[in-house]
């Protein structure tokens, strides 16, 4: 059951069918049917995985710090190392600590990726970079 990997998109539907299918039995969905898809979602590899990642996403965004936060708002810009770090009053090499814990924290290993996986875990918006 390929939709069986997106279950924690589509559990909350199964949610509602199941509650309608008991309180409007014709429906025409078997309630056994659906009770079956709902528990292959919970055991599905897949979602424990997105669960996991999730998990791991929230440890993230509690783990990147202030200061990192706002080296982050200037790396989806054109800025070069020595400009970021005078805007922010700090030494190059100061920077570039920052940018290494960034890198580690986001498992990235340049700016470009990290920009990319800060905007797709929602630490850095389209209208907050640069």
């Amino acid at each position: 059951m390929p939709f069986v990997e997106e279950s924690q998109l589509i559990q909350p539907i199964f949610e509602k069918l199941l509650s309608d299918e008991i309180r409007c039995p014709q429906s025409g969905i078997s309630l056994g049917y659906l009770n079956k898809i709902k528990k292959l979602m919970g055991e599905w590899p897949f979602a424990k995985q997105a669960e996991v990642q999730a998990n791991e996403e929230n440890v993230l965004l509690n783990q990147i710090s202030k200061r990192e936060y706002e080296v982050l708002q200037y790396l989806d810009s054109d800025y070069r190392q020595d400009e970021v770090a005078k805007k922010l009053y700090i030494s190059v090499t100061t920077l570039r600590f920052h940018l290494r814990n960034i890198y580690r924290k986001l498992k990235v290993h340049n700016r470009s990726g990290a920009v990319l996986r800060a905007k797709q875990l929602g630490i850095l918006n389209e209208r907050e970079s640069g």
